[in-house]
């Protein structure tokens, strides 16, 4: 099983592929790194290159499944809106080979790798490099909380609670539709 673990953001995008390894092994952290977009760049502009460098990402590495941090909470509509494009443009570009979809809370992804919903970002990254055997931890931290989703979702694979509770967390989506969503977009831009 090959995880790629995306942190969603509109200026940087933290990704991890993890693997499985030989039994009684921890898993292999295969590559990793920050999508970085220039904050002054249009927002289309970073949408397109998102959604690119994911999948040339997603083709390179051949994920079994995509994993991605939900969205939390947002005061601001603007930063919601402008959040959710980020995630739908990762969505797409990763999964358009047909790779299957999961996604996670943030307080989810912080229970199962530190044990407590409200650890800090450095907190958590220092707990993956030890439950994962690293000498330390990944250079950014937004590739570090990348690769705790892929962990968060490997280990819920791994519970025996799985099967009772998958749904609404957790539960793989097989194959986002590229193609309806671009026409979907498509047919909202003729409207507007």
């Amino acid at each position: 099983m090959k995880i790629l673990g995306i942190d969603p953001g509109s200026h940087r995008t933290g990704w991890a592929v993890l693997a499985e390894a030989a039994p009684g092994r921890p898993p292999v952290v295969v590559a990793s790194g920050t999508i970085s977009l220039p904050a002054a760049a249009p927002l289309h502009e970073r949408l397109v290159r998102l959604s690119r460098e994911i999948g040339e990402i997603a083709k390179c590495h051949r994920p079994d499944v995509v994993a991605m941090e939900e969205s939390f909470f947002q005061k601001n509509a603007r930063t919601a809106l402008v959040l959710g494009h980020a995630r739908g443009a990762l969505i797409a570009g990763a999964c358009s080979c047909g790779t299957p979809f999961a996604e996670y809370p943030p307080a989810t992804v912080k229970k199962v790798v530190g044990g407590n919903g409200r650890a800090s970002k450095e907190a958590l990254a220092r707990m993956l490099a030890m439950q994962l055997g690293l000498t330390a931890p990944l250079d950014s931290l937004d590739a570090s909380d990348a690769l705790a989703v892929a962990w968060t979702h490997l280990q819920t694979l791994r519970s025996p609670l799985t099967a009772a509770t998958a749904g609404k967390h957790g539960s793989a989506h097989k194959g986002f539709d590229v193609e309806a969503y671009l026409q979907r977009l498509s047919k909202m831009r003729q409207g507007a």
